[in-house]
C-alpha cells in the first residue's frame, strides 16, 4: 500500500483493494487482447482478410512538353489557328501583363489564363506511393501492443504504474494510446477509402499529439502546478498562469484534433461510399460496405467515452484512480468492437 499524504498534496492513496482490482482488470484485458490477436492470425491464415491501407499521392506533375505552346511562350497575342505568335506579338517579361494579354484576347478557355488563382499545371489523379499495409497486420500489431502494455502493468511495470497513479499520472496509458489509437484510426480510414499519403501521415501524428500532449503532458503540467506552485502567492505568479494556460491550450487542441479525425472519416465515408447505398442495386453494395458504417458508428460511440472519462478526471481529480478502471474497460470495448467488426466482415466474404 502506498503512503497516504495530506489532502493538499498532489499525491493520493492507491489502497490495496484498488491495486488488486486494477491488477485483475489489466490481466483480464491482456488475455482478451491476446485472444483477439490469435483470432486475427487464424482468420488471416485460414480465410484471408482482403482489406488493405493504400498510400497514394493525389497530384502529379504534367510533362512540360504536354502543355499548349501558348503557355510556354513569352509571346502574346497568340494565333491559335496556326499555333504561332500573332503578327505583332509582344515579348512579355511580366507575368501579369502576359495574363492580361491572353485574357483580353479571349481566345482561350484555359484556367491558367482565365484565373491564375486556380491555375493548375498538374493533374489530380491518385498514384501509388510506397507499400500497401494489410489491415489484418495493423490490427494484429495493435492488439499485440495492447496485450504487452496490460501484461506489463500487471507485472514488471506494476510498482511504477501505481507510483504514477498516486500522482494522478498514467504515462503508460498515454504512450500506448498514442500508438494503438493511431493504428485504429488508420484502420478506419482504410475502410472509408482514405488513401492520400500526406493526410494519413498527418492524421497519425495528430493522434499521437492528442494522446501525448492533451493527455500525458496535461497531467505532467498539472502535477508541476500542484507541486511547484503550492502557496497562494506563487499561484499568482506569471509563471503559474503561463503553465496553466499552456496545459489548457493543449487540452482544447487535443480534443479538437479528436473531433477532426472523426469528421474526416465520416466525410470520406459519406462522400466515397455513401452513393453506393443510393443506386438501384444498393442491396448488393450494402453487403460489401454496410459494415464500414457500422464500424464507424460503433467506434465513434465507444471512443466518445474517452473525452468523458478525461473530463471526469480533470473535473474531479480525487477520482483519478477510480476512473483508471473506466479507461481499461473503454479501451477493451472500443478495440474489440473494431477487431470483431472487421473479423465478421472478413469471414462473411466468399470472393
Amino acid at each position: 500500500m502506498l503512503k497516504i499524504f495530506e489532502p493538499t498534496s498532489p499525491i493520493v492513496v492507491v489502497d490495496v483493494n484498488t491495486q488488486k482490482k486494477l491488477n485483475r482488470w489489466n490481466f483480464t484485458a491482456g488475455i482478451v487482447h491476446a485472444a483477439m490477436a490469435a483470432s486475427i492470425l487464424c482468420v488471416r491464415l485460414f480465410h484471408g482478410v482482403p482489406y488493405v491501407l493504400k498510400f497514394e499521392v493525389m497530384w502529379s506533375s504534367i510533362e512540360p512538353d504536354a502543355l499548349p505552346d501558348f503557355l510556354v511562350s513569352h509571346q502574346c497575342p497568340w494565333n491559335h489557328t496556326s499555333n504561332q505568335p500573332a503578327v505583332g506579338a509582344f515579348h512579355h517579361s511580366d507575368i501579369f501583363d502576359w495574363f492580361r494579354c491572353h485574357r483580353e484576347q479571349g481566345s482561350s478557355t484555359s484556367d491558367v489564363v482565365q484565373d491564375d488563382v486556380r491555375a493548375r499545371l498538374y493533374t489530380l489523379q491518385p498514384q501509388a506511393r510506397g507499400v500497401e499495409l494489410p489491415v489484418w497486420l495493423l490490427l494484429f500489431l495493435f492488439e499485440l501492443l495492447t496485450t504487452t502494455m496490460h501484461m506489463g502493468l500487471r507485472w514488471p511495470l506494476r510498482r511504477r504504474y501505481f507510483y504514477f497513479l498516486a500522482r494522478r499520472m498514467q504515462p503508460f496509458r498515454w504512450v500506448e494510446y498514442s500508438l494503438t489509437s493511431s493504428i485504429m484510426l488508420w484502420c478506419l480510414m482504410s475502410l472509408s477509402r482514405i488513401t492520400e499519403v500526406y493526410l494519413l501521415t498527418s492524421m497519425f501524428f495528430l493522434s499521437v499529439f492528442l494522446e501525448l500532449c492533451g493527455g500525458l503532458t496535461f497531467e505532467v503540467l498539472t502535477f508541476v502546478l500542484q507541486r511547484v506552485f503550492r502557496t497562494r502567492s506563487r499561484q499568482q505568479s506569471d509563471e503559474y498562469h503561463l503553465v496553466n494556460a499552456l496545459r489548457w491550450t493543449l487540452y482544447a487542441l487535443s480534443w479538437a484534433a479528436f473531433l477532426l479525425s472523426f469528421i474526416a472519416i465520416w466525410d470520406a465515408f459519406l462522400t466515397i461510399i455513401g452513393p453506393y447505398f443510393e443506386v438501384n442495386n444498393a442491396d448488393l453494395w450494402s453487403q460489401l460496405f454496410l459494415f464500414v458504417g457500422i464500424a464507424n458508428g460503433l467506434l465513434l460511440l465507444a471512443y466518445s467515452s474517452f473525452p468523458v472519462l478525461h473530463a471526469i478526471q480533470v473535473t474531479y481529480p480525487h477520482r483519478y484512480v477510480d476512473v483508471e478502471l473506466g479507461y481499461i474497460v473503454a479501451s477493451l470495448v472500443s478495440k474489440c468492437v473494431l477487431t470483431l467488426t472487421i473479423f465478421v466482415a472478413a469471414v462473411q466474404r466468399h470472393d
